[in-house]
Formats: C-alpha cells, structure tokens, sequence
C-alpha cells in the first residue's frame, strides 16, 4: 500500500510515518504542526485520521465511510477540516467537520449538480475558501466565504486547478494544466472578495487527480514541488548479450 513519510527540510532525512495495512495519502497539516490530517481506505472503506507527529500516541479515526474522503485543509484556529466528499454519482462535493465537536452536524459548502470540485483551502486568516471546479473551460479555480453561501468569485477562467494562498493572503496560486504556476494578487480584508493582475512565476508538474503536486514555502518565494528526481540518469546505457560464450573460450 501507499504510505506517508516526513522529510526533514535540512538534513534530508526521511521518516516513515504511517505503517497500517491499506492506503494513506492526502496528508494536510494542523495549524500548529504538531500533527496530520489524512485520508486511509482499506478494503473499500474510507477513513479521516489525524495522527500525532511526537509522542506515543497513535492514529484516531475522525470520520469513516464507504465514499471516498479527501481531507484538503484545516482552518487557521483548528476547529474545522475541509474534505473532497464523493457522492452517489462519484462526482466531489466540498464539505466541512468539526475538529472541536464531535456531535456538530458535517455542512456541505459547495457542490455541483452535475459536476465535481475539490482542492479545498481556507484563507490564512479563515474568512474564505478556494477551490477548483468544473467549468465552462474544464477545470477552473472560484473563492467562496468560509461559511458557505451561494455567493463565489471565479478568479481563472483559461483552466487551473489546486488553489495556494501565501502566507498572508494576498496572493493564490494555481496550477495550469500546461505545469505553469499562475499567481493572481487578492484582497479579502473587505466584505467582498477582490482580484487583481495576474503573472507566471514558475514551470511545475503537470497537474494530475493524484493530488497537488507542489506547495509554497511560509517565505513565499520557494516552493516545494514532486517530480523526477533530476539527479537520475537519464542517459541511455548499452548492454552486450553474448550467447554460446562458452564455445568462445575453447578458441
């Protein structure tokens, strides 16, 4: 099965961090680090589990199902995990549980009536959520309040998937379908969402329904990205077959 590891930034070191039977992937960090979101499925059956980084403790099963769970982002104060939900029709609907409440009802923010979305963030400071959705251009990225409502901002509309804010929100990233990172400048701090120019910093993988493959450093100048390993070699090598070698010997 697929598992999670931890790598250390500065000395490259690599932890295995989960070790159960099935599948872990979709991992998300809680505000404060300390530990991880993410998705397990076994058999057909779909976990949300959170799992500590330090300590003795292990992994708790937040939310169980027979659809698929896709945990995407955690709000800044850690009281609620956004999370792809699949429906009957295997389309994704946005949904939102209470990390704090264990009885507090499960609220779906968006969904589409024949479509699919996904890639749920929360803003840094928690008033807004990006996402991507199918549109009219096939895949596109929109803004909606945190707390859910009819009201949303289409910010690309030439196709882009996997919405990052940075640090501060005033910038999302996203992901074109060419691998181009296009970043658009973004104001929030009012009651209405506002969106501004838009540039191509960088040349990332191409996007794939595996998950984002790439994240923004907290410096907002680096980014984090999955991809070849470029110190492989790439060049091609040449072997010799040799049969009957021992008839050879004899000469």
């Amino acid at each position: 099965g697929t598992d999670l590891w931890l790598v250390d930034l500065a000395t490259g070191l690599r932890t295995r961090f989960t070790f159960a039977a099935g599948d872990e992937s979709r991992p998300c960090w809680s505000p404060s680090g300390d530990s991880v979101y993410y998705m397990s499925e076994l058999s057909g059956t779909y976990r949300i589990m959170e799992q500590p980084l330090e300590g003795q403790g292990g992994a708790a099963i937040l939310l169980e199902s027979s659809a698929g769970l896709l945990p995407t982002s955690v709000s800044p104060d850690g009281q609620y995990l956004l999370f792809g939900f699949e429906k009957e029709d295997k389309n994704l609907e946005l949904r939102r549980l209470s990390l704090v409440a264990a009885d507090e009802e499960i609220v779906t923010l968006a969904t589409l009536g024949d479509g699919t979305l996904g890639g749920g963030e929360y803003s840094p400071d928690g008033r807004w959520i990006a996402y991507h959705a199918e549109s009219a251009s096939g895949w596109d990225i929109f803004v909606m309040p945190a707390e859910g409502g009819a009201r949303k901002w289409q910010v690309t509309t030439a196709g882009a998937v996997y919405p990052i804010w940075n640090s501060d929100g005033t910038e999302l990233w996203t992901s074109k379908f060419s691998g181009v990172l296009e970043v658009y400048n973004v104001d929030g701090s009012g009651r209405t969402f506002k969106i501004g120019q838009a540039r191509n910093l960088a040349l990332s993988v191409t996007p794939s329904a595996e998950g984002c493959s790439y994240d923004l450093h907290p410096d907002g100048i680096r980014i984090l990205q999955a991809g070849a390993d470029p110190t492989f070699r790439s060049e091609i090598s040449v072997m010799h077959l040799v049969t009957d070698w021992q008839r050879g010997l004899a000469r």
